[in-house]
C-alpha cells in the first residue's frame, strides 16, 4: 500500500497479497493496473506475473523492489484483522 499528495491530488495504490515465495522472495499480488503497466513491469513478467495492462491481474514482484517497495509514500504490507487465506 502506498499513497502521497501529487499536484494537489492524492496518488495511491493498494495490492492484495495472494502468495509469498520465501525461497525467491517474490510476492504475488492481485492488482488493478493502468494501460502503462507498473514501475517494474519487466521484472514482474520475468518473475512469472501476467503481462496484461489496463486490467486486473496477478503480478509477481520482488518483496523489496520497484512496484512493491520503491514508491514515494510507501506504507508497507498489512494483514487484515481476522485473516483467513482459505479461498
Amino acid at each position: 500500500m502506498w499513497g502521497y499528495a501529487k499536484d494537489g491530488s492524492w496518488a495511491e495504490h493498494t495490492g492484495v497479497v495472494n502468495d509469498y515465495d520465501e525461497t525467491d522472495d517474490i510476492v504475488t499480488i492481485l492488482e488493478a493496473v493502468g494501460s502503462h503497466g507498473a514501475v517494474s513491469e519487466n521484472d514482474q513478467v520475468k518473475n512469472g506475473g501476467y503481462s496484461g495492462k489496463g486490467c486486473t491481474r496477478t503480478a509477481k514482484y520482488g518483496r523489496l523492489k520497484g512496484a512493491l517497495y520503491g514508491h514515494t509514500g510507501w506504507h508497507g504490507y498489512f494483514r487484515p484483522k481476522n485473516f483467513n487465506k482459505t479461498l
